[in-house]
């Protein structure tokens, strides 16, 4: 009885209770569950980027955690999305014209969520930390010198917690060239040519965004492959098809998922991971 009670507690874990480093799930190639990312956290349950956020997302389910990282104007990197400060703190300007010391005076608070006010802006360090042994931290790169992006990423000893997307080539030779340790995601969107996948391989990522109409069975197995994982994004197609995006996409050969909505697309994968493992 304890056997299969304790079995059932696995399959209902999330990929990282069994296997929280990269090298043992992204970038193992007998890994063979699908990954859900939280954007931004829970951004419809918190604050985005923020630790309720981070919170909300593991409860529901997230293997990865996307969060999105800026550059002080001393060198210092913070967790942050919008490119002004204004949506989130009602104060003009950006993060990259304060210092860490100016931004640590900052609150975020949004009306839809008056149970999370006056909530800090996370450092880098801060967000990995709580992270660590909840999800594998998915950085989405906005400011600042991707060298030393890497190198921060080493030096807190997160390069196998932790994967930096790189949206060009040359950054993502950038990123490498900060640290041989780090795992990079290439990333390219609906407007650019599939063939510049193969510019990114030379980088060796760990994985490659895709957007939905590059998810073909060439690009897929071109990738597969190379031992490069296939990320993308139902941040747009769940609102109006939801279970119906998440089957097509995982179908098409996706690794990992990206969502606004974990509380539908979580499940769904569990019981698909469950499904193909039964086979």
């Amino acid at each position: 009885m304890w056997r299969t009670f304790l079995g059932l507690l696995l399959w209902m874990a999330p990929a990282w209770a069994q296997a929280p480093s990269i090298k043992a799930t992204l970038a193992n190639p007998e890994f063979a569950r699908v990954l859900v990312a939280g954007h931004r956290g829970a951004l419809l349950r918190a604050p985005e980027n923020t630790f309720p956020s981070f919170q909300h997302a593991v409860a529901l389910g997230a293997d990865i955690i996307e969060l999105d990282v800026r550059y002080t104007r001393d060198g210092r990197w913070v967790v942050f999305h919008d490119a002004t400060l204004e949506r989130l703190t009602g104060s003009p300007g950006a993060i990259e014209e304060r210092t860490l010391e100016e931004v640590r005076q900052l609150r975020i608070n949004l009306p839809q969520f008056p149970a999370h006010k006056d909530l800090r802006v996370l450092t880098l360090e801060e967000a990995l930390e709580f992270l660590k042994n909840r999800a594998i931290a998915y950085l989405d790169h906005k400011t600042g010198p991707g060298v030393l992006l890497s190198r921060e990423l080493a030096r807190l000893g997160a390069a196998d917690r932790a994967y930096i997307v790189a949206r060009t080539p040359p950054w993502a030779m950038d990123l490498r060239r900060g640290s041989p340790e780090v795992h990079i995601m290439g990333a390219i969107d609906e407007d650019e040519p599939e063939a510049l996948i193969q510019e990114f391989l030379p980088a060796r990522p760990t994985l490659m965004e895709l957007p939905r109409k590059h998810l073909t069975p060439a690009n897929i197995a071109l990738l597969k492959n190379r031992g490069v994982r296939v990320f993308t994004n139902s941040l747009e197609r769940e609102e109006r098809l939801r279970f119906g995006a998440f089957q097509e996409l995982l179908y098409r050969g996706a690794d990992a998922i990206q969502t606004d909505h974990l509380e539908w697309l979580a499940p769904y994968v569990r019981a698909f991971n469950a499904a193909r493992q039964a086979r």
